[in-house]
């Protein structure tokens, strides 16, 4: 489809259980791409445990080069920690059979990860002027099976929990732009790793050490 549009919902105590969950999700599976798409201004709180996106875009035929495009902004995803749940796998934003999807001027707070995009063939998204604070695990994890090209990620302000990494590309990134991005990490996080990233441009990064 085109033109969805997921505005102003608060979700809480969302959880993924032992498969991948998303709680607030706009996606196509249709043979066309997928124009016109809008998630904004929405709040998820207590992630709950098990393998949870708590926005996501996605084309599900993005391996055939089919794209959604759209823009995901104004959104807050924040986890409230509760004894005995897990972080593993909770991820504030992500996505997948991206094209030209704009996410910009977001907040993840306390999240496992900020942002995941493992899969399919994606083409020209930008992640800009977001806030990933208190990350434990990922700030940004991008790579894996399918193609990440022409990705943009500048102005984007990540604090990182002890062990967390800032970025993590995963293979197949090819001529990524990653500018003017703010890094804070504490104990032995890292701010860069790089698995068979591919012509990616050289990160430039402001460490708040």
């Amino acid at each position: 489809g085109h033109d969805n549009r997921i505005e102003r919902v608060k979700a809480i105590n969302c959880g993924g259980g032992s498969n991948e969950g998303f709680t607030l999700t706009v996606g196509s599976d249709d043979p066309v791409d997928s124009t016109g798409n809008v998630i904004a201004d929405n709040i998820v709180e207590n992630l709950r445990g098990g393998w949870q996106t708590a926005i996501n875009m996605f084309h599900s035929n993005g391996g055939a080069n089919y794209h959604i495009s759209g823009v995901v902004s104004g959104n807050k995803v924040i986890w409230n920690p509760t004894n005995g749940v897990p972080i593993s796998g909770q991820v504030a934003f992500g996505g997948w059979g991206m094209g030209d999807v704009v996410f910009y001027n977001n907040l993840a707070d306390g999240t496992g990860s900020g942002f995941i995009d493992d899969s399919a063939k994606n083409d020209g998204y930008t992640i800009r002027n977001n806030k990933f604070l208190n990350i434990r695990g990922y700030g940004l994890n991008i790579g894996g099976g399918g193609a990440y090209d022409n990705i943009k990620i500048t102005d984007n302000q990540i604090t990182l929990k002890p062990d967390a990494q800032g970025f993590f590309f995963n293979g197949k990134v090819n001529d990524a732009v990653v500018e003017r991005n703010i890094v804070d990490f504490a104990g032995l996080a890292l701010p860069i790793l790089f698995n068979g990233a591919v012509n990616t441009v050289a990160p430039v990064l402001t460490l708040n050490l």
